[in-house]
């Protein structure tokens, strides 16, 4: 069911816990875990994190420490990598999901938000009120976490059939 799906899409931390549970067959992950007990599908893209800003904002940062000095956005509970995470916690402002966030960057509740580009782009449409600052724009990749090596096998074979570049195998 859709609507179920799009409810459960905005609480990932539930979602990861149905996928430990084995409720889920299946998770999106952005890195491998370091146990060995789950298992990749080849790579589906790199997902692509900016950190946005109300356009005219005046906002400047060139470097991931510059960001200590403004409110900054976050979805609790996802980890956005060391640069993010090590920043002072007193400039940290969690969000249950980036439609939240992007309300609250809006609103002026917060200065900048960390966030998928194209969650960000879907969530804003045409309007280009949002704007990524460059600098600090990183890439992940992006794969489907099995239980099941047969499972994973199975979508690897079938995501072979559509994969549009053979050397990195992304669709």
């Amino acid at each position: 069911n859709l609507e179920r799906c799009n409810i459960l899409a905005n609480h990932k931390t539930h979602l990861l816990h149905l996928f430990h549970q084995k409720v889920l067959l299946f998770s999106f992950s952005l890195h491998c875990p370091d146990n060995k007990k789950y298992f990749l599908s080849y790579k589906l893209r790199d997902a692509v994190t900016d950190v946005v800003k109300v356009a005219g904002s005046g906002i400047q940062a060139d470097s991931y420490d510059k960001l200590s000095e403004y409110r900054i956005g976050l979805i609790d509970g996802f980890a956005n990598g060391e640069d993010i995470d090590r920043l002072p916690e007193e400039c940290k402002i969690f969000h249950e999901d980036t439609r939240e966030m992007i309300d609250a960057l809006a609103a002026g509740e917060i200065d900048v938000a960390v966030c998928d580009r194209g969650v960000v782009k879907y969530l804003s449409g045409a309007d280009e009120k949002l704007v990524p600052i460059e600098a600090l724009t990183y890439r992940r990749p992006l794969y489907v976490m099995f239980h099941d090596r047969d499972l994973r096998d199975s979508f690897n074979a079938s995501l072979k059939k559509l994969v549009k570049n053979e050397e990195d195998r992304t669709v």
